[in-house]
Formats: C-alpha cells, structure tokens, sequence
C-alpha cells in the first residue's frame, strides 16, 4: 500500500529590516526602505507612523526625512512591506539622530531712548585725554 503526501507551500509574510541613521539640524536625509521576502516579491512599503519632528517626501522605499527647522534630538517612523501575494509585514522602525549645528548669531538694531535727567558717562582713563 503506498501513501502518497502533498505539501503545499503557504505564503510566508514579509519582513520589513529598521535602520538607523544620523543627519546635522536643517539638513534633509535620504533614506531607502528596506524589506525581504522570502518566497516571492516585495509589491509595496507603507509609512505607518510619520516622523515627530520632521516631514517625509517621495515615493516609497525611496524617501527624504526633513527635520523641523532648528530641531535636534531623536526622531523615527514606522513602515510595513507587502509582499506580491498580499500577506504584510510587522511594523520596522527607522531611527533618526538630528544632530545640533551651532547656528551663526544674528545682529540686530538695538535703540535706547531716555526722558528726564540724563547724565553722561565716561570712563576715568577718557577723561584725562
């Protein structure tokens, strides 16, 4: 009597892969999205939580990370792979270090004005001159 057994193959789910990466303040970062699978194709990365403290542009899983103007600190976002068959990822995160930048000091006009009694003042090493 022979026995015969099939084993059908089941869609395993996607893996998204997190990163970390580093950008000084003001200054955008590219960032590629990454994700395997192992028993086929990757058909779509999704954003599931946006960034803090910065704004993300492009298309995914080709993205630019913005910081907020003068921000620095830590910041991330989450994102899912679907693979070609419709079975999707657990959430990855991307982590982000926005790096502090000593801005330039800016100048301003300053103006006094004083009513009433006024006295002039001058330094003791002026006065003998």
């Amino acid at each position: 009597m022979a026995v015969s057994i099939t084993v059908n193959s089941v869609n395993d789910r996607p893996t998204a892969t997190g990163q970390t990466t580093s950008t000084n303040e003001d200054i955008p970062e590219a960032i590629t999205l990454a994700g395997n699978d192992s028993d086929g194709s990757i058909s779509t990365y999704t954003v599931s939580t946006n960034p803090a403290y910065g704004a993300l542009s492009g298309t995914a899983p080709n993205l630019t990370y913005t910081p907020a103007a003068n921000y620095f600190g830590s910041d991330s976002f989450a994102f899912t792979v679907t693979d070609n068959e419709g079975a999707t990822s657990a959430a990855a995160t991307v982590s982000i270090t926005v790096n502090s930048v000593n801005d330039e000091p800016t100048a301003a006009v300053d103006s006094f004005s004083a009513t009433g009694n006024t006295k002039n003042l001058c330094c003791p090493w002026c006065a003998s001159k």
